[in-house]
């Protein structure tokens, strides 16, 4: 059993931050974005969006944000972008998870703990990989996503599913249970980085 210091989020936002790592030709066509700030606005959500198609831009968007998060803000971070197992596929180069993690390290730690990363894309629960195990400082509450190869349409209602949910007050966790309750093949998963390092520590600890 994995005991937890932070077992449930509790955070208030003051907007959504959409980070749109798709290729400038794709994000025109699927309009993924476009669909996320549709909803936002139906349930008065504020929401930022940030067009990312480098690893320079995602990093510069990312430094930006830590600056206003040392500042008070909060928000979700909502990442539309090709996943793989080793990071964000982005137009000419993958950026890696673990490169991430500094930045999104000075986010959460600034909000409390209470970063969550929403990925919109493919293999996207692989951005607990921005998890260290071995390091005290974690890049983030929890990720959101999906384990399998995700049509961009049910990206959309997923992301749309789970912003009114969160607006209504729902905690991550059981949004992502109902969201999959009544989504083909399953849509979610959620998990904590807390729990994931907590796991690791342990096998490695067997391990040896």
């Amino acid at each position: 059993m994995v005991t937890y210091s932070k077992p449930v989020l509790e955070a208030e936002y003051d907007q959504v931050v959409i980070i749109d790592c798709l290729p400038p030709q794709q994000r025109s066509a699927l309009q993924i974005s476009e669909a996320v700030i549709h909803s936002l606005d139906s349930i008065s959500v504020a929401w930022r969006r940030f067009d990312c198609d480098t690893e320079e831009k995602v990093k510069a968007s990312l430094s930006l944000l830590a600056s206003e998060a040392a500042g008070g803000k909060k928000f979700p971070i909502h990442l539309i972008s090709h996943g793989g197992e080793e990071g964000l596929h982005l137009q000419n180069s993958v950026l890696k998870w673990e490169d991430l993690r500094p930045l999104l390290q000075s986010i959460n730690q600034a909000m409390a703990g209470a970063l969550i990363v929403n990925m919109s894309s493919c293999l996207g629960l692989y951005g607990i990989k921005v998890v260290d195990p071995e390091e005290e400082s974690l890049p983030f509450f929890g990720v959101v996503g999906s384990d399998r190869l995700l049509d961009y349409r049910d990206a959309i209602d997923l992301g749309r599913r789970f912003y009114v949910m969160l607006h209504q007050g729902g905690e991550v966790d059981d949004i992502v249970r109902r969201i999959n309750e009544d989504f083909r093949e399953g849509g979610l998963s959620c998990i904590s980085s807390e729990g994931f390092s907590k796991i690791m520590r342990k096998v490695h600890a067997e391990e040896q």
